[in-house]
């Protein structure tokens, strides 16, 4: 990484901690550049050299995030059964949270982006549907699929959500154990139910 590089990162770094900072007092739409570039000390030609305004850097900061989380996923690249890679993915996702607890705190608020949420539930949407197609067999068909993967989306991110705002230090692998076990006994459950009917 060149020096003018080295700055141009630091400098987003103290506009998204600024930005921040700013969240957890106002609404998102309440942000102005200028109230945002006074409270962090850098000019506002600087701040429209990496963002086109607060919405633009918002979109950023999240999608900086997504990529992060992918980039963890792809990182222990392994052969795994459906089930090692539903484990596999929960692990990280609670590990991620865990590592970015206020910022996501923060872009889930009421102050912040609320399709942000709706992202996150979509990323974990895609992966669901492949999970289940598999974990179902033959007893796969789009309907039962699409019910299966929003039940499974909604109860992690609620689970995840409801963790990560609540003031009890649960052990984050208590979480995780806790979660994919009612995620694979509501699989087993219904797969015990199909084979019997």
């Amino acid at each position: 990484m060149t020096p003018r590089e080295r700055k141009a990162q630091k400098t987003k770094l103290f506009l998204e901690e600024g930005l921040l900072q700013l969240m957890k007092e106002k609404n998102i739409k309440n942000i102005t550049v200028r109230e945002l570039t006074e409270r962090v000390n850098i000019n506002r030609s600087t701040f429209y050299l990496h963002y086109l305004d607060i919405f633009d850097m918002v979109e950023k900061i999240e999608q900086k995030l997504i990529d992060a989380f992918y980039q963890e996923l792809e990182r222990d690249k392994a052969e795994r059964t459906t089930e090692e890679e539903v484990y596999h993915f929960m692990e990280q996702a609670v590990l991620f949270l865990q590592k970015n607890r206020r910022t996501f705190l923060i872009l889930c608020s009421e102050n912040g982006d609320h399709s942000f949420f709706d992202r996150l539930v979509e990323l974990v949407y895609r992966h669901a549907i492949v999970w289940i197609c598999s974990i179902l067999g033959e007893h796969s068909d789009a309907r039962r699929t699409e019910h299966a993967a929003a039940f499974f989306c909604n109860g992690c991110v609620a689970m995840l959500a409801s963790w990560l705002q609540s003031d009890e230090d649960m052990n984050s692998m208590e979480l995780l154990k806790m979660m994919f076990q009612l995620v694979l006994r509501g699989a087993e459950g219904f797969l015990a139910d199909h084979q019997s009917g």
